[in-house]
């Protein structure tokens, strides 16, 4: 048999390097012998300008949580061939519902990543971005998959992360696969590995809290103390998501709070960092630095830079920092319907992400 078994509980499920002699096929395990491929020259190539081949080897859990490395090789700068990982493949006779990343090859600044789903044959593109920064024509090419990630990246790029949280996964899509789109794409290796969900020795597209994962988007929960406090008598409780920012390598986002009535309201801008594991090597959620980028910060002192949290959890997830002081006197700060800085109080605010 071709390729690297593996029978033993490792991350790697199954690796072909290609090693073999030329032939107009990769041979088993591959679905097919994967006819659309040809050994040339110890490495897997395209028989035409658009060929498919899916590894017939089921994840062995099962799960439909994979992860999945192509290494290419022998690019063509500018030459627009596209890569595709194909991930969580329903087996059948006519494969046509799977998720995919497609690396498309183009200048060392405009390549781009593509996530995306097919269902039933009809595909849709779920995120991409631009990879910045490529250099060298040899990379890795990787995408992870599992219930509550979705992400793929290159080696030898500046800037290539992209992720989402993923659709329902197709049940029984035990099998993973590749495409490309010209018989010049030159595939070195191909590697089919267990995700963190099934093994925690193994790979994961962002962050660790503890022993869990934490997805590409969370949400920031703003709300008042006490819960009646005049001051921030329209901030009774304000939520919005934050999404990774993959510059910056933390969660970034925005929402517009204490809407209702004229010259009022207030928008929030708020980042998190990842566990960092200072001091004990833990990623535990207590090392979590949240910064308030944008927000009734004028009157609460030290609130100005990063806040590490009053409460943590990593089981459930949560995070709550302040108290974040809002004074009668700022008036900057539009979130009550009482104008009258002799009235209406002072109280604070607090910030919950889950």
């Amino acid at each position: 048999m071709v390729g690297f078994p593996c029978c033993c509980r490792t991350c790697t499920i199954y690796k072909d390097t290609f090693n073999r002699p030329n032939k107009d096929r990769l041979d088993l395990p591959w679905l097919n012998e994967g006819t659309e491929f040809n050994i040339v020259d110890f490495a897997a190539r395209p028989d035409s300008s658009g060929a498919t081949a899916i590894l017939d080897v089921q994840h062995p859990v099962p799960d439909e949580s994979m992860h999945v490395v192509m290494t290419i090789k022998d690019e063509i700068p500018n030459g627009g061939i596209r890569y595709r990982i194909m991930l969580n493949v329903v087996k059948a006779s006519n494969i046509n519902s799977f998720f995919f990343a497609d690396f498309l090859r183009n200048g060392t600044a405009d390549s781009i990543i593509k996530l995306g789903i097919s269902s039933n044959g009809v595909e849709t593109i779920l995120a991409q971005d631009i990879v910045l920064g490529l250099v060298d024509l040899t990379r890795n090419f990787e995408a992870l998959i599992s219930d509550t990630e979705f992400c793929a990246k290159v080696t030898n790029a500046t800037l290539s992360y992209v992720g989402v949280t993923p659709p329902p996964l197709f049940e029984d899509g035990y099998y993973s696969g590749m495409f490309a789109n010209s018989d010049a794409a030159v595939i070195d290796q191909f590697e089919f590995k267990e995700h963190f969900q099934t093994n925690e020795d193994c790979g994961h597209c962002l962050c660790k809290c503890e022993d869990q994962i934490l997805p590409p988007m969370l949400t920031v929960t703003i709300y008042p103390d006490p819960a009646n406090c005049e001051r921030l008598n329209l901030l009774p409780e304000c939520t919005f998501p934050i999404y990774w920012n993959r510059v910056e390598s933390r969660w970034e986002g925005e929402g517009f709070c204490c809407e209702g009535y004229v010259n009022t309201g207030q928008n929030w801008r708020v980042a998190v960092s990842c566990p960092t594991g200072e001091g004990t090597g833990e990623l535990t959620a207590d090392t979590m630095v949240m910064t308030i980028l944008q927000g009734c910060t004028n009157s609460c002192g030290g609130c100005i830079g990063g806040q590490l949290p009053i409460s943590s959890s990593c089981y459930p997830f949560e995070l709550v920092y302040g108290p974040f002081y809002v004074a009668p006197t700022d008036l900057t700060c539009l979130c009550t319907t009482n104008t009258n800085i002799f009235e209406r109080g002072s109280c604070n605010y607090y910030i919950k992400i889950t």
